[in-house]
């Protein structure tokens, strides 16, 4: 389904969030009386942890939307919003709410996050940084701004796809914080984008002008692992001439080879950032509404694992460089492989 014009979604499905939590809120009563009747029967016991996910998700999503209206009529009815000030004023703003959601997120799914750093960082906070990431789903993304904001308090901008603009929070924030906004496109780096403009020449204007506390937020894969994506991802490579990485593509069983147009053109227009590479595992089983209502009856654990690469340690040429992501990806997909559990 094509996204409709961006005045189309403000006026449309931004109040109609704002609609769906007030009336959740009004029929609060009616629903708790249903909760009760249900929660003691067999295989319902987990309903009114999803029921307060739904509410949660719902207030929190139409407070969001007012407090940014708000934001919006203070910078001037937009004028400023792309100043310096308001850039970190809504960093600070999406970390609190990414705070206030995650709070509850981890109650509902029980849930233990671990953050993993095997070399720290050292000079990283001086200096920009980009953080390449294992892609598995909308989730990780959440998660990994949450980290970003909240515990590394960095200002991210971030690489996204265009179809998360159906949620209306993602839509004003992807319009007020450097932001690109992607449709899918295959491995090959020179493709023109849908609208005219190359990808990775997008991502170098957004990230040639990062200062220090800034993170850029790239995911190589571009999407996450299947059988099927993997498949088609090998067949580019030979497409393309890539023969030497065909045959190590095809070992990796849990990530998808990367492309390295976006994460190329951010280290070429910003040469003083470091890398920041992770990899986790727990979301990858949580694809599907029936694998999120299964894991309700259990604890769950997202690992997440950083490795920082200096930016003197980053190849200078293009070859060196693919090598040197691919030797990445392959210790990524190893990672993975002993940490996720066994049947």
């Amino acid at each position: 389904m094509s996204l409709p014009p961006r005045w189309i979604r403000r006026l449309t499905v931004a109040p109609a969030v704002v609609a769906a939590a007030v009336l959740l809120v009004w029929t609060m009563p009616l629903l708790l009386l249903m909760v009760l009747l249900t929660s003691r029967l067999p295989r319902f016991g987990r309903l009114p942890r999803v029921l307060w996910m739904v509410v949660v998700i719902l207030v929190w999503e139409a407070t969001a939307l007012v407090v940014l209206f708000g934001t919006w009529i203070a910078s001037g009815f937009g004028w400023a919003t792309h100043t310096r000030a308001f850039r970190n004023l809504h960093s600070r703003l999406i970390g609190r709410f990414l705070e206030v959601l995650f709070r509850q997120v981890r109650w509902v799914l029980r849930l233990n996050i671990q953050l993993i750093d095997e070399n720290p960082a050292g000079e990283a906070g001086e200096i920009p940084v980009i953080v390449a990431s294992r892609h598995a789903g909308p989730g990780d993304s959440f998660i990994l701004v949450h980290v970003l904001l909240n515990q590394l308090r960095r200002n991210p901008r971030i690489v996204m796809k265009d179809m998360l603009q159906w949620d209306p929070v993602l839509d004003v924030i992807a319009h007020r914080l450097p932001t690109v906004v992607l449709h899918p496109t295959p491995f090959q780096t020179g493709l023109v984008h849908a609208h005219g403009t190359k990808p990775a020449e997008r991502i170098a204007l957004m990230a040639g002008d990062m200062e220090k506390g800034d993170v850029l937020l790239v995911f190589p894969e571009g999407g996450k692992f299947t059988p099927r994506r993997k498949a088609s991802r090998v067949q580019q490579l030979a497409d393309d001439g890539h023969e030497a990485l065909v045959a190590r593509a095809d070992r990796m069983r849990h990530v998808l080879a990367p492309r390295p147009g976006g994460i190329f053109a951010a280290v070429d227009a910003s040469p003083a950032a470091g890398i920041l590479f992770v990899a986790h595992t727990g979301l990858d089983r949580l694809v599907t509404l029936k694998d999120l209502w299964r894991s309700l009856a259990f604890d769950n654990t997202i690992v997440l694992k950083t490795w920082y690469v200096d930016p003197g340690q980053i190849p200078a040429t293009f070859q060196q460089r693919i090598e040197w992501l691919f030797c990445w990806w392959e210790r990524i997909d190893e990672w993975i492989g002993s940490e996720r559990p066994h049947p």
